[in-house]
């Protein structure tokens, strides 16, 4: 059994371990027999249904909560819908292991509703609740950034992830789902567009406090022209925002310039023949244990990763080889320096833009040694006004002596004043909103292939997107107000 099976069995068996003091399971099943309400007359199906919920109300809740609990995690766990009635069976059998004796508790597991329909119901109910709080969080929020990117989901469906990172006056800052959006059929530039369009407008989303669209620098995406961004830029809905290409794809894009192909290709071949050769693989792995015990007793399987990298930490033997080979290295070391030097260029060029931002940057990090004008728009309204707070604010001695005694990041900027540094605060807040890669939607993406994976490839788009959004939330359900708001039934 998995270990996230044995996390949700032990906590609906928490919950219901709460009723076993409950007994009011007799009077229904007394007012059910006899059919006969307080005058001694004979009720309504309805009068005595409706007296045997007001009776068993604590049960109800309980009851249902625990279904609630049940539902919450079995999504966390991205397991299926039908995981409820094997937790169930399991519920069962430790019941009547350890307490065989104790029929409240026994009548109670009986009691709960765990079909693969009423846990689907449940995880809705449970993802209307995030979905709930986190729109309300976005209209209280001062700003907040989208991070899209996209990828194929195991029927080869476009689907595009939309991740928010919002800000609020208090420094408060959360990331979270928005939507994962199927695409219909190409995945240009005006498509992208459209979809986001038709997402924020479903959503209410509150434009002006755009600040930053983050995404993975695809022409589709970061287009000047017919790009997600430049389109967006044209639209006059949108407010004046910044674009960022993700600085872990940039990274990835730069290292391809050290180019050393003849070296780590044939290595590569040769791990991957081991690797993917059974036989070969063992007689392997017997040869370097009868070497030398230093060595390590097999390929690591992620070697070809490090490999890849340079990175010789997993490979003592090649680091010893790497030192005698000093002397042959040394006579090459004109074309190694030439490598370097076009490597070094290739990440100025491609991080010349977060070069022009690094002022900013460093008035977000420590606003003490950053220039008095180096905010500008869209960051601050006002940017002569802002100077004058700059130049305040580089006296103000008590800030001083926070950020000296190591208060730094968000927890610096909630004991800034918004009265009296307004435009400052503003220009932190807004930074603080902005994406710097894409790697919560890379994040995403594999979840996405544990939800819909080929045993349950005919998932409904909705049933994708409440899945992934309540395996990868940090908001936690309000279960009370659900059960409140739920008509609890009883199973028969």
């Amino acid at each position: 059994m998995a270990f996230e099976e044995l996390q949700i069995i032990l906590c609906v068996f928490q919950m219901l371990c709460l009723e076993v003091t409950l007994e009011f399971r007799s009077v229904e099943a007394n007012i059910r027999a006899s059919r006969m309400d307080s005058a001694g007359t004979w009720g309504t199906e309805n009068e005595i249904l409706t007296l045997a919920h007001l009776l068993n109300t604590p049960v109800y809740v309980y009851n249902s909560e625990s279904m609630d609990w049940l539902a919450w995690n079995i999504a966390r766990a991205k397991k299926p819908y039908s995981e409820g009635e094997f937790v169930k069976t399991c519920l069962r059998d430790v019941i009547a292991i350890l307490t065989p004796e104790n029929d409240s508790l026994k009548r109670s597991v009986s009691d709960l509703q765990l079909s693969r329909h009423t846990v689907e119901q449940r995880i809705s109910d449970v993802n209307n609740s995030i979905e709930t709080q986190l729109h309300t969080d976005l209209e209280k929020c001062r700003y907040f950034s989208i991070v899209l990117d996209e990828s194929c989901d195991i029927q080869d469906k476009p689907q595009l992830a939309i991740f928010v990172r919002s800000v609020s006056e208090d420094c408060t800052i959360k990331e979270e789902l928005l939507d994962i959006v199927p695409l219909k059929d190409r995945t240009r530039g005006i498509d992208l567009k459209e979809t986001l369009t038709n997402f924020v407008e479903k959503a209410n989303l509150q434009l002006p406090k755009l600040t930053a669209i983050s995404t993975d620098g695809a022409p589709a995406m970061l287009g000047s022209a017919n790009g997600l961004a430049g389109l967006c830029k044209a639209d006059d809905r949108f407010p004046d925002f910044r674009t960022f290409h993700c600085i872990i794809h940039q990274e990835n894009l730069v290292s391809k310039k050290l180019n050393l192909d003849h070296v780590m290709k044939p290595v590569l071949e040769i791990v991957n023949f081991f690797r993917t050769h059974a036989l070969k693989h063992r007689q392997f792995k017997n040869l370097i244990a009868e070497l030398d015990e230093d060595l390590s007793n097999d390929l690591l399987l992620h070697c070809t990763t490090h490999l890849q990298k340079g990175e010789l930490t997993h490979f003592p033997s090649e680091l010893k080889a790497n030192g005698e080979a000093a002397e042959v290295t040394k006579r090459s070391i004109a074309h190694y320096a030439t490598l370097v030097e076009n490597l070094q260029q290739s990440f100025e060029d491609r991080f010349c833009n977060l070069k022009k931002q690094r002022p900013q940057i460093t008035f977000l990090i420590n606003p003490f040694t950053a220039e008095s004008d180096c905010l500008k728009a869209p960051l601050v309204t006002d940017e002569a006004a802002s100077q004058l707070e700059m130049i305040e604010l580089s006296e103000d001695d008590r800030l001083k002596y926070v950020l000296r005694e190591g208060t730094i990041g968000t927890e610096f900027w909630k004991i800034v004043p918004t009265d009296r540094y307004p435009s400052v605060k503003q220009a932190a807040l807004k930074l603080m909103s902005m994406f710097g890669s894409t790697y919560v939607c890379e994040s995403v993406f594999s979840p996405l292939k544990q939800v819909k994976s080929r045993h349950r490839s005919v998932l409904t788009d909705t049933h994708v997107k409440e899945l992934l959004r309540v395996a990868t939330t940090e908001y936690k359900p309000d279960l009370k107000m659900i059960v409140e708001n739920k008509d609890c039934q009883v199973s028969h």
